[in-house]
């Protein structure tokens, strides 16, 4: 009865499987319900919420986000690496040392690569650039990355029972159904045949997976396509969102959204379904997170203008507080803070002094030079200095 329901309102669209039947998908009302809150949220409302942070200091706390959807994708792959190692990788620049890692900071850079292109048309050699991107040192024969896959010895098995789950379809098609696809990807969006933005980025997702027309990275590049089509659609928080890190929590459902809409006529509701859940799930991942920031950041400058605090902070150093921990002043020397502020040197080597005692500021020496930096977790330990306290003593300790 689901199967004839779904018939009865199903819409095709111009991309077929290997028998060339063609794929078509339907929107039952809870996939409705998640598109219309995509619509709500992943445009963009939730950066109305930072409404204490100017631009530039949300971009910069929700772009610390990023590493998570290089780390999680490799992860789905099977790479065995942590989220420190990712983030090192991605924003301290330490090379890589096994290919696992390699695989992270390289989906990183195709990340990159897709919000420099989301507003060019998609084309073949831009694929192609992709996959280079995703599979760069790390394929055995590294003349596969960027080429189309040349045989058909390229199977979907499930590892535990060796059965062939996906059958892909033959290299020498391939190059002719990727044109439809690409075609499928920049054709634009008429009343006569429109389909929801994030529906057609669901099923270009679907449709590189199924193509499979590489030797590897496949779910790599089809899971940046995706973020491709959602960026160019006007989706930036997707930006911010990562997918693949709630895929990694259900990989078996990942895989059997695949399958079902295979197996069953070319259904892709399957897949649409647990799609749109997944980005919702992500997007509202990232609503708490804002809502932790907002948070903190009120109580950030609830401390900041508290003069009756035993450590209360004179206005030269509130002041300096508040840049450094808005990214607008990254560092700061003695010279500096003097000139700014009109005070002796003395005075200004005091504010500098009691910061870094207090554990708020790193002191480096560049030349003769004293420079102060924020410490990494600046506003967590302005607003939770017991906790800052607990962590410098175990740090001592190790």
């Amino acid at each position: 009865m689901t199967r004839m329901a779904r018939q009865f309102a199903a819409q095709t669209i111009p991309l077929s499987d290997i028998s060339g039947a063609k794929f078509a998908f339907c929107e039952p009302p809870s996939l409705k319900a998640a598109l219309r809150h995509l619509d709500m949220n992943a445009g963009g409302s939730l950066a109305s919420d930072i409404t204490t942070l100017s631009t530039g200091e949300g971009r910069l706390h929700l772009t610390r986000s990023l590493a998570e959807e290089p780390f999680a994708s490799s992860l789905i792959e099977g790479a065995a690496t942590t989220r420190q190692i990712a983030k090192k990788l991605i924003f301290e620049g330490r090379a890589p040392r096994t290919k696992d890692e390699r695989m992270v900071l390289n989906n990183f850079r195709a990340l990159e690569f897709v919000k420099v292109h989301r507003r060019d048309p998609l084309t073949l050699d831009l694929l192609l650039e992709l996959h280079k991107l995703v599979t760069s040192e790390t394929l055995d024969n590294p003349r596969d990355a960027g080429r189309l896959r040349t045989t058909d010895d390229i199977q979907v098995v499930d590892d535990s029972s060796g059965e062939i789950l996906h059958q892909p379809p033959l290299a020498v098609d391939l190059r002719q159904r990727l044109e439809r696809l690409i075609e499928f990807a920049n054709k634009p969006n008429e009343a006569a045949s429109w389909l929801h933005p994030l529906v057609r980025g669901f099923v270009l997702h679907f449709m590189l997976a199924y193509e499979h027309p590489f030797v590897d990275g496949n779910g790599r590049v089809a899971r940046a396509l995706f973020y491709w089509s959602a960026l160019r659609d006007g989706y930036w928080m997707t930006e911010y969102v990562s997918i693949s890190s709630v895929i990694a929590e259900s990989k078996i459902a990942y895989g059997k959204a695949f399958l079902f809409a295979e197996t069953d006529d070319g259904d892709l509701t399957y897949f649409l379904i647990y799609h749109s859940k997944i980005l919702q799930a992500a997007v509202e991942r990232l609503s708490a997170y804002v809502g932790r920031r907002r948070e903190e950041v009120q109580a950030f400058e609830k401390r900041l203008a508290d003069k009756n605090c035993k450590d209360a902070f004179n206005h030269r150093q509130s002041w300096l507080m508040n840049e450094l921990a808005r990214g607008r002043l990254p560092r700061v020397t003695i010279a500096e803070h003097q000139e700014r502020n009109g005070v002796t040197y003395l005075t200004a080597r005091a504010d500098l002094e009691s910061l870094a005692e207090a554990g708020l500021l790193r002191k480096t020496k560049v030349g003769r030079a004293s420079v102060y930096t924020p410490v990494r977790d600046l506003i967590s330990r302005l607003i939770r200095p017991e906790a800052a306290m607990v962590t410098q003593a175990a740090k001592a300790s190790v």
